[in-house]
């Protein structure tokens, strides 16, 4: 196992971990529900590749992240469900009256 490169929201990320991110952030060009790899962090930016991108996230002002290895197939429909309508209340790790938390 790789070294920890950044704690967030005490979870250590490490380089090639699979994360989810949780919320949409149109500055970092994220959706609730997308999911991608650490590639690295430096200076506060983590970079996460995902969709044939990589993400440049300011770790100071996007925390909407999380570790990606047991996501269900229910979490994952949940948050693109939300993301699809806009709702951003309906994301993993949020609960809903209807929804179990993921």
């Amino acid at each position: 196992m790789s070294d920890d490169l950044v704690k967030i929201n005490d979870r250590n990320f490490a380089e090639n971990d699979k994360v989810i991110f949780l919320e949409n952030n149109k500055k970092f060009d994220v959706k609730n529900g997308q999911i991608g790899v650490v590639k690295s962090f430096l200076n506060g930016i983590l970079s996460v590749e995902s969709e044939g991108a990589t993400k440049n996230i300011n770790t100071l002002e996007y925390e909407k992240i999380n570790h990606a290895y047991a996501i269900t197939l229910h979490c994952n429909y949940v948050a693109r469900i939300s993301s699809d309508v806009g709702e951003q209340k309906a994301r993993c790790g949020a609960k809903r009256s209807n929804i179990e938390t993921c």
